[in-house]
């Protein structure tokens, strides 16, 4: 996959910026600091991705001053070429066309488009919380097969609901009413987050380690531990451990077992 030109309006501090004719191999952008060089290479992503790494609304993408940034590039890949068009309103959903035809779901993008990016800004998933380092498995995931888009996304919704009627108990004997349905849903589509991520950390393993090695003299150790173990089939684990943290749930009125 190769990014062939590219073209940031109104996006961060770019006002126009157009790179024609990039070359394949190796690229280094050079620039003093706060010129944009990250800049530039986030709205590459945002192609890509449709998404900032750095922020979860639109708002900070657009300059200031403008009301809507724009993000316009060309992919050559196996599939042939893909031109990606984005316009970026400060509120709302951004609007979206891959060869000039309007697209609605991400995944019709994925299927043709490619990317990875790394940056200052990913260094929480070394250093921070595990949420981040699920995150990465997750984006893995899609960036491995695009179909699989929904399948984290489906989790966080039944995580999110069975939270909520933690929270909202009164208290008292027994559990919340709907608690075992919602125990049910939680492993259904739980135990897809964590065969997908099991999947996607044991094809990037290898590749990894050597890279490591490469640079350091000595291997990587890549894993995957889910907070659900135990013998005998995902699914029988996850029941096991939600009855096995049921009081302490009750008490901290929060899910404690998960991917």
């Amino acid at each position: 996959m190769h990014l062939e030109w590219l073209e940031l309006r109104d996006f961060r501090n770019h006002q126009l910026t157009a790179v024609d004719h990039i070359p394949e191999g190796l690229v280094v952008v050079v620039g003093p600091n706060g010129e944009g060089k990250t800049n530039l290479l986030e709205g590459m992503f945002f192609l890509y991705s449709l998404r900032s790494p750095r922020t979860s609304t639109n708002a900070p993408l657009v300059r200031e001053g403008a009301d809507v940034g724009y993000a316009r590039g060309e992919f050559e890949g196996r599939e042939g070429r893909a031109l990606v068009e984005v316009e970026i309103p400060r509120k709302g959903a951004s609007r979206v066309k891959l060869n000039k035809s309007p697209i609605r779901r991400k995944r019709e993008l994925r299927r043709q488009v490619r990317a990875v990016l790394f940056g200052p800004f990913d260094l929480p998933v070394v250093i921070g919380d595990p949420s981040k380092r699920r995150d990465l498995m997750d984006e893995a995931v899609v960036a491995l097969w695009p179909l699989k888009d929904g399948v984290s996304s489906a989790y966080d919704r039944a995580l999110r609901q069975r939270n909520r009627l933690l929270k909202e108990w009164e208290g008292g004997r027994g559990a919340p009413s709907g608690m075992d349905a919602w125990d049910e849903e939680l492993v259904r589509t739980g135990v897809p987050v964590i065969e997908a991520r099991e999947e996607a950390v044991a094809c990037l393993a290898t590749g990894a380690s050597s890279e490591f090695e490469a640079l350091s003299g000595y291997e990587l150790l890549v894993a995957y531990a889910p907070n659900v173990t135990g013998p005998g089939h995902a699914e029988e684990a996850f029941r096991e451990q939600l009855a096995a943290r049921r009081a302490d749930e009750l008490v901290r009125r929060t899910s404690l077992v998960g991917p």
